[in-house]
């Protein structure tokens, strides 16, 4: 039975990869590690993992839809393209900020030194939540 890739967005960690720490690539060289098919990348800097990037839309910059599951505690919620605003803030509570060009809806959450961002396509009247970023602060 293959192991389910759990996106964490308490400890902030992606398959047990914590944000922050070490982590080793094949070719030291590499400041990322892509995975188009399962939907995530992870993005390093001086050897640490400094961002994780989830693709929550088929196509999206190349990636295909996340494969994993998410995580908020003890609790497995069901995050997908057509989770609206408001459920996130349900979820987070109030922003650290929020824009709408009108083209992408961005809302950004502080939890203790990492930041949480949504990203919404908002154009033609859809609401279509296309990626979510965790960064250190």
């Amino acid at each position: 039975m293959e192991k389910k890739l759990i996106l964490d967005l308490s400890q902030m960690t992606l398959g047990g990869i914590t944000i922050g720490h070490s982590l080793s690539l094949q070719n030291e060289k590499d400041n990322a590690f892509d995975n188009y098919e399962l939907g995530y990348s992870l993005n390093m800097v001086n050897g640490l993992v400094d961002n994780i990037f989830i693709c929550l839309t088929d196509g999206y910059s190349g990636y295909k839809k996340f494969a994993g599951t998410f995580q908020v505690s003890d609790s497995f919620i069901e995050l997908s393209e057509l989770s609206n605003a408001e459920y996130i803030k349900q979820l987070f509570g109030a922003p650290e900020s929020e824009w709408n060009d009108g083209v992408e809806l961005n809302i950004r959450f502080l939890i203790e030194k990492y930041q949480l961002e949504f990203s919404w396509d908002v154009q033609d009247n859809t609401h279509t939540l296309t990626y979510i970023c965790v960064d250190l602060s």
